[in-house]
């Protein structure tokens, strides 16, 4: 196993801090009312987003050998499906808090839920998604060694995820804020515009991801360049996930 140091840090220092501080929250979360509806969607949030995308990127980060590349590829698409859907449950929590849990219904929930992992599972079936190439690198090292670069999102594939994740961070927002004029309580409604905050925080991380993976290699003149672009973008959407994450929680962790 090869790995560049700027991508270990990215992969097994940032995110797999991420990682711990998502797990923690989320079984404090669950652990309030373990059979309570709320609980459970508002922790599967921290779960997929934090936890299961992470887990998988450390799963085929240290993968260096080309016959494997299709695997590498195809992990680095579901990461991205985990991390969104966990951001579908956070919409959830939003519409069952609006409209009411006999409104929103298990089975509507499941309908809403299924709707956009088939949405996003289209990833699998476009022409052009992704590419995660596994290359010799005979440049940096010393015999030359097959090393995974960083993940390469084509247009398509990329315009696709920005208008799913648009929509649904629009609609996120505009139900948001149809609760936040129900609360007669100026505390409450308080709390609840840094859970609508932590939302949007949130949801620009999903965008930032696919326009990183997007624009790093077109406007990088060197792979050091890329790297050094691939990192800041990784630290800034570390703060903005543990941002997001402590500001939703702050705005409802208690009060559910």
């Amino acid at each position: 196993m090869v790995m560049s140091t700027t991508r270990f840090i990215q992969v097994y220092i940032v995110q797999g801090t991420l990682c711990v501080f998502m797990i923690y929250v989320g079984i404090k979360m669950l652990k309030r009312n373990p059979k309570k509806r709320l609980n459970q969607i508002f922790s599967a949030f921290f779960f997929l987003s934090g936890a299961g995308a992470p887990v998988i990127n450390f799963i085929y980060a240290p993968i260096d050998i080309p016959l494997l590349q299709g695997l590498v590829e195809f992990f680095n698409i579901l990461a991205y499906i985990v991390m969104t859907m966990g951001l579908i449950f956070l919409l959830l929590f939003i519409l069952i808090i609006e409209k009411s849990e006999k409104v929103i219904n298990t089975p509507k929930q499941i309908i809403i839920i299924v709707s956009y992992a088939v949405l996003l599972s289209m990833l699998y079936i476009m022409p052009d998604t992704a590419v995660v190439s596994i290359e010799l690198d005979s440049i940096n090292y010393n015999p030359p060694v097959y090393v995974q670069k960083s993940p390469v999102w084509y247009p398509l594939s990329t315009a696709y995820v920005l208008i799913i994740t648009a929509v649904t961070l629009v609609l996120s927002i505009f139900f948001s804020l149809k609760v936040s004029r129900q609360f007669e309580d100026k505390e409450l409604s308080k709390k609840w515009r840094y859970f609508t905050i932590g939302v949007i925080l949130l949801w620009s991380v999903a965008l930032m991801i696919v326009t990183t993976n997007l624009l790093a290699p077109l406007i990088s003149p060197t792979e050091v360049t890329e790297s050094t672009i691939r990192l800041v973008s990784g630290l800034i959407q570390l703060i903005l996930i543990a941002t997001g994450a402590y500001f939703t929680y702050y705005g409802v962790g208690k009060q559910v």
